[in-house]
């Protein structure tokens, strides 16, 4: 938009004037302003045109930026996709088991008067972490590919009772607890069994004499842990020795809540 000034320059007029009566001042304040001003207007022409030339660009960086994030993110996706199934073929590979939630094993403790006591150590409370006396660095217990022990790290469960009690040689009944336990963390299982980080008891069949309890009543188990004994006379039922009693009672307990694991689903 010109401004007023700028519509009332009559610059013709002057050249009329001028041409009539002979006039030739090319060092007139008026000539010097003309010529400044079209030299002003060539360059903002220029400038205008340059203008117009960097929008496109802008235009078309802003579209190809706009591709390149799509790209970005498509690679992302296709990243995470490849690395999630590059590491569960390593954990399949080493027998390193995972699952969005806990997986259930079975184990088995001898019951004492002064608590429960798993095969290298009392249980004080209804869970366990594990820790290596290898202290092997940069590696998350239980320990892989036979970088400690034996016996390698880790809280043991086996997949069944049958071979909980023959690799253990127990064959009583009484004396002795047996438990579903949930694993959780890292998780590497064998052909018998599991090696995990952490594991807590969630259904337990104990017998002492002729009294028994099976539960899965969380706060009677964690007092099962503190005091076996009391727990039993306040909780349990009378009645003889029966293994297959508590074996039943846990497998259909670990059968309703049995969770995924690659075992069940790698076939």
């Amino acid at each position: 938009m010109l401004h007023t000034s700028q519509k009332a320059v009559r610059w013709d007029l002057l050249d009329k004037y001028q041409q009539r009566y002979g006039i030739t001042g090319d060092d007139e304040p008026a000539l010097r302003l003309e010529r400044s001003i079209k030299r002003r207007k060539a360059k903002a022409h220029t400038l205008r045109r340059r203008i117009e030339e960097l929008q496109l660009q802008l235009k078309k960086a802003q579209r190809e930026l706009t591709a390149v994030d799509h790209e970005i993110d498509g690679s992302w996706q296709a990243a995470y996709l490849l690395v999630e199934d590059q590491i569960d073929e390593i954990r399949r590979q080493y027998g390193e088991g995972w699952s969005p939630v806990p997986i259930f094993g079975y184990r088995l403790w001898a019951i004492r008067d002064t608590g429960l006591f798993g095969y290298r150590t009392q249980w004080r409370r209804p869970s366990l972490t594990s820790t290596c006396l290898n202290n092997v660095p940069g590696e998350d217990v239980p320990h892989s590919v036979h970088r400690c022990g034996p016996p390698a790290c880790g809280t043991y469960a086996t997949k069944s009772l049958k071979v909980l009690r023959e690799e253990l040689g127990i064959t009583e009944v009484s004396g002795y607890a047996v438990g579903v336990v949930a694993l959780t963390g890292k998780v590497i299982e064998h052909d018998q069994g599991y090696r995990a980080a952490h594991a807590s008891v969630a259904a337990i069949s104990a017998t002492v004499d002729m009294q028994y309890l099976n539960t899965n009543n969380l706060k009677v188990i964690q007092q099962f842990f503190q005091r076996p004994t009391e727990t039993l006379d306040e909780h349990g039922t009378p009645g003889p020795p029966n293994l297959r009693r508590g074996d039943d009672y846990l497998k259909q307990w670990k059968e309703l809540n049995d969770t995924w694991t690659w075992e069940k689903n790698s076939e």
